[in-house]
């Protein structure tokens, strides 16, 4: 039996013993009222308790089937954000349609319709839903325990419901603290093929926790960015930046590690949101690499979305969006000694470049190129083959640095140099590009060109 026809067998059931027992108030004569009920209940199983079941599965790692947790975490990303997406959705749609102007979900009294619905929604501690973000919704669900308790139903039948809410909260809490190792260590899992519309890797100087502490806190956002900006940091918890601009509501937390948002900006077409997510690792210098992902955003919003992080976002909360440079330069008739050679010699430095270099040639030793504009230090040096600097220009955002890593071989005819730069700050990566060109590529070749 289909799960539609399974539930449907249930209500069907439950409204049979609501006429056996003479219990009519919850399921009265009134054909009007019961089409009121019918209508709910049709909802509910199409939409509310299959969502529900979705966001447990997926969410919490319980299957409303087995009665059951799985033994490993949840960790499709995809996954997670559509369930709770979907899930979230039905919460706003039970508040705007079945509760907007009535006290109950069927009319203005309490029928079988809120105890079927109420009972679903009692999951949402599992999923760490926080549905005061759903005023409407949250005085409904007090207004029914109330009523129910009064008649000495719902504690008692929910007594053992308590009992499994408190052992399913701490055995997520487990899950949840697997997950994050499993996330810090660089394996987040990906769920799908399908790039997404936006990437970004951000840097920070604070850790992952000041960081995280920062990016949910409207508080400090509404100060940083000079807009006001509101941040309710819990599952199902709405958020709005830049002058409600930007509005949505958070799917997942694992504090310190991940965000999941559903996105979407006001100018967008009615009812369309996008999925946001937001990863943070530790570096090994103490700070943070942020990365951002977008999906599912309108086609002709995406550049304009994609321009909207650095100025008004990554910039006031003090992160720097950064991309690699790689390039690939062959150097005829050049050996790999020649060319470390000019790489790490300062009276060559200074010959070819013609500025003021200041080169050390141990590990761990600073240096200073082109009279001062770009300064760093050695991180590794293998001769003849391989360089290694923290890298920065002095006009970068105050201590950014980026990471040269330079491979030198022989190949037939000369040397091949490889360069791979990371964490270039985004609006500067022209700039890098053709600093390497003009000052080192070209002057290199010509200084071996004169040998």
């Amino acid at each position: 039996m289909e799960e539609r026809e399974l539930v449907g067998q249930i209500t069907h059931d439950g409204i049979a013993l609501v006429k056996k027992f003479s219990l009519l108030q919850l399921y009265p004569q009134d054909s009007a009222e019961r089409a009121k009920i019918d209508q709910y209940l049709d909802w509910h199983i199409s939409n509310l308790k299959r969502t529900s079941d979705a966001a447990l599965e997926h969410v919490a790692g319980y299957s409303v089937l087995t009665f059951s947790f799985s033994s490993e975490p949840p960790r499709d990303m995809d996954k997670i954000a559509a369930a709770m997406r979907a899930y979230v959705d039905c919460l706003t749609y039970l508040e705007a349609h079945f509760l907007n102007s009535s006290d109950y979900v069927a009319g203005d009294r309490l029928s079988i319709a809120d105890i079927v619905a109420a009972t679903e929604i009692a999951y949402y501690r599992l999923l760490n839903a926080d549905i005061s973000q759903f005023p409407k919704t949250s005085q409904w669900l007090e207004r029914v325990t109330n009523v129910l308790n009064e008649r000495g139903s719902w504690k008692t039948v929910h007594a053992e419901f308590e009992k499994f809410v408190a052992t399913a909260v701490e055995h997520i809490k487990r899950q949840q603290e697997q997950q994050q190792k499993f996330i810090k260590k660089g394996k987040d899992a990906k769920g799908g093929s399908k790039p997404p519309d936006i990437c970004h890797t951000v840097c920070f100087q604070d850790s992952p926790h000041d960081v995280f502490s920062k990016l949910t806190d409207g508080a400090y956002l509404s100060k940083a960015t000079g807009q006001n900006c509101t941040y309710n940091a819990t599952n199902a918890g709405k958020f709005s930046y830049a002058n409600d601009a930007i509005t949505g509501s958070n799917l997942v937390f694992v504090n310190d590690v991940m965000v999941l948002q559903s996105w979407r900006s006001s100018d967008w077409p009615q009812g369309r949101s996008c999925t946001t997510k937001f990863v943070l690792a530790p570096t090994p210098e103490g700070g943070t690499e942020l990365t951002l992902t977008q999906s599912d955003i309108p086609e002709n919003f995406i550049k304009k979305t994609d321009d909207w992080w650095i100025p008004n976002f990554w910039r006031p909360v003090e992160g720097v969006c950064a991309r690699n440079v790689v390039l690939q330069v062959f150097f005829e008739n050049a050996s790999p000694h020649e060319l470390y050679e000019l790489l790490m010699d300062s009276a060559k430095l200074v010959r070819f470049t013609k500025s003021r270099c200041e080169m050390g040639r141990g590990v761990g030793s600073e240096f200073e190129l082109l009279d001062g504009q770009i300064v760093g230090r050695s991180i590794e040096l293998i001769t003849d083959a391989r360089v290694v600097w923290k890298w920065r220009y002095q006009d970068w955002p105050a201590n950014h640095f980026s990471t040269v890593t330079i491979e030198i071989k022989r190949v037939q005819g000369g040397s091949d140099l490889l360069l791979n730069q990371t964490n270039v700050p985004v609006d500067k990566c022209r700039v890098v590009v053709e600093n390497w060109e003009k000052n080192f590529w070209k002057k290199m070749q010509k200084e071996i060109t004169i040998k």
